[in-house]
């Protein structure tokens, strides 16, 4: 379920950008990729600085 939910938020994040920025898209595929994978282990060992970092995002 958390899969499928985070797959349309992404894809709604993404059509905004295609819509706004579309040169930027790709870019921004990646950077939400990155943190879907440095938030869960940033969790886990309660990496303060990195969960900083990516509310920021």
């Amino acid at each position: 379920m958390a899969t499928n939910v985070w797959q349309r938020t992404r894809e709604g994040i993404m059509q905004l950008w295609r819509r706004s920025q579309p040169h930027r898209t790709e870019i921004i595929a990646a950077e939400l990729e990155t943190s879907r994978e440095e938030a869960p282990a940033a969790l886990t060992v309660d990496d303060q600085g990195t969960l900083n970092e990516l509310r920021t995002q």
